[in-house]
């Protein structure tokens, strides 16, 4: 009875199989795992450039991407509205999510040259493995060089819109920012850590925290094969 039961269910996920489509799940037709990890891995790719290449005013805003911001730029926006500049947490939100596409130029070849790059036993591996799997193999892959490439252009386009010079104004003095910055962050005044270099840290961290928590989120919500087949190979636990 059992094995009656196993065998039907395959028959269904092959059928399954049969009929996806690109734009109805985000496995695709193939049956091989390297075609089918590639695909849900490049449609939550594409999901996550869709929000960074959207209205900037409205990437900080998209829960995915809200959900994962670093503790410490949490805090400073909490510090500069309880200082009444709510104003300037709004202007620096819209840098950021300008920031966000600019990144594209860089994050989107390097995201689809790893995607390319899993090997039918990475794949084999990943389709067998528990949820979410293929998205935290690709960030441990990428995300050193990830926030390594993004991090001179973060700088770049920080400086473009004067992201710290806008704070600064609105604080009253350069040494008020390096102060709050510094002081939520835990780091004593030094020569070495501008408050420039962290906020361009500290946005880079946002941006490669968000693509890959964008990703994850597409998984978890389209793997409904993947998760038939592990389901088979773990002889139905």
């Amino acid at each position: 009875m059992r094995n009656f039961i196993f065998i039907s269910s395959f028959l269904s996920l092959l059928f399954l199989f049969s009929c996806a489509t690109t734009t109805g799940n985000a496995l695709g037709t193939s049956l091989t795992p390297e075609a089918q990890i590639k695909n849900l891995l490049n449609n939550g790719a594409n999901a996550a450039f869709n929000i960074f290449g959207g209205e900037p005013n409205n990437f900080l805003t998209n829960v995915l991407i809200e959900a994962v911001m670093p503790k410490e730029l949490k805090d400073i926006n909490t510090k500069l509205k309880q200082m009444g500049l709510n104003s300037v947490v709004e202007k620096q939100k819209n840098i950021i999510g300008n920031v966000a596409k600019s990144s594209l130029v860089l994050m989107k070849p390097l995201m689809s040259n790893a995607i390319k790059n899993i090997t039918p036993a990475e794949a084999i591996s990943l389709i067998s493995g528990k949820k979410g799997a293929a998205t935290n193999y690709l960030r441990k892959t990428t995300e050193e060089q990830l926030i390594k490439s993004l991090t001179p252009v973060v700088s770049s386009e920080l400086n473009k819109y004067g992201a710290t010079k806008i704070l600064n104004t609105a604080l009253g003095g350069n040494n008020v920012l390096d102060s709050l910055v510094g002081g939520l962050l835990g780091n004593k005044s030094n020569n070495n850590n501008s408050s420039g270099n962290q906020l361009e840290s500290l946005v880079t961290k946002q941006l490669v925290n968000g693509l890959y928590n964008v990703m994850l989120d597409s998984e978890m919500k389209n793997n409904l094969i993947t998760n038939g087949i592990n389901t088979i190979l773990n002889g139905g636990n």
